[in-house]
């Protein structure tokens, strides 16, 4: 395999695949589990700002190896005397675009492989689409599991500067509550660990 073809996925395709949030790279890289030319190089210099290109392989056999536990630190309750309540709601906004650029979308994946951020491409800003609780309009079970449009987990302790890593390796099925027959899951802020019991549920 060519250094070209080994490094090839974005850092938004390896944290889709690898099923891991951006930050949680971020953190990784500056703990040194993921390292530069073995788990990916930086692609574009001068003006351009680098992008990270990721080899897949390495990195979830890295984020798969045993270490020390990963857990979320409780920043501003260190006894764990509370719990971080974590809300999704289902927000739907609009937003108007040329056809043409439309088009130009829904082709850039022949070119690049993947698409693109669409706020970045369609550089446009989406607005509420003032027609009030989206579940009075249609059946947003469709796109999440709760038919109200909105769902809650918690975490044990005050995790608000690294939810996104906590939340990013939930499953939406089993840890979350999307109905007011179910209580709320108290889920586990060992991240990586977290990760890999997950990862080896999936592959056993």
């Amino acid at each position: 395999m060519s250094f070209q073809a080994k490094f090839n996925l974005t850092t938004a395709q390896i944290c889709s695949t690898l099923k891991i949030s951006e930050s949680s790279l971020y953190r990784l890289r500056k703990e040194g589990v993921l390292r530069p030319g073995v788990h990916y190089r930086a692609q574009g210099y001068g003006s351009v700002k680098p992008q990270l290109r990721w080899d897949p392989e390495s990195t979830e056999a890295a984020l798969a190896s045993p270490r020390d536990t990963q857990k979320i630190p409780a920043v501003e309750n260190a006894n764990d005397e509370d719990v971080t309540l974590v809300r999704y709601r289902v927000v739907i906004e609009e937003a108007i675009v040329s056809l043409e650029q439309f088009k130009k979308y829904n082709q850039s994946y022949d070119k690049a492989g993947y698409y693109e951020d669409v706020e970045e491409f369609f550089e446009c800003n989406f607005e509420d689409w003032q027609m009030g609780c989206p579940s009075m309009m249609f059946d947003v079970g469709d796109l999440v599991q709760s038919v109200d449009g909105h769902g809650y987990i918690a975490f044990l302790g005050d995790v608000r500067s690294n939810t996104d890593d906590v939340v990013s390796l939930t499953d939406p099925d089993f840890d979350w509550k999307h109905d007011n027959q179910e209580g709320i899951t108290l889920a586990d802020n060992d991240y990586m660990g977290y990760w890999r019991k997950r990862r080896e549920a999936e592959e056993g």
